[in-house]
């Protein structure tokens, strides 16, 4: 039960970090949804990894939590293209977010590491949950050497 906690934890986390990203507004070229996001997502992810890290993930949890892996890749490609825009291209992350041009990218620092937290989350989520999914299969096969020896 408490791998499918942490799977709908992950699919809040991940609902958060994009209900924000495209509201269709961005004032003046800054990127405030996408700050918002940011910081409302961040303990649930959080959250997340550490349960990720020290709960065992039945088979439900991992079933559940499928899907998230190629919604995670996904969002880690779009984390590269946000970095790419605000710190090689120097344009705002309303670029990409509203999909027309916007200036030049903002001072603010969580302008600028936007690309690399959403990228690190994606791969975070990716990694625990292939962790989650490895310790499952190690459980499984001593619990199988443990009964082929009392048979």
């Amino acid at each position: 039960m408490a791998g499918a906690a942490v799977s709908m934890l992950l699919y809040f986390a991940w609902a958060v970090s994009w209900h924000q990203v495209f509201i269709d507004h961005c004032p003046m070229g800054d990127a405030q949804p996408l700050k918002i996001a940011i910081l409302l997502s961040v303990i649930p992810y959080a959250v997340g990894f550490m349960l990720l890290a020290s709960v065992r993930v039945e088979k439900f949890g991992l079933v559940l939590a499928a899907p998230l892996i190629p919604m995670m890749a996904w969002q880690a490609v779009w984390g590269f293209r946000l970095f790419y825009i605000v710190n090689v291209d120097g344009l705002s992350a309303c670029t990409l977010t509203m999909g027309m041009p916007f200036g030049s990218a903002s001072d603010d620092w969580l302008e600028q590491i936007a690309g690399t937290y959403y990228i690190l989350v994606s791969m975070g989520s990716i990694l625990g949950l292939l962790h989650a999914y490895r310790r499952l299969r190690q459980h499984e096969a001593s619990r199988n050497a443990v009964a082929q020896v009392f048979d």
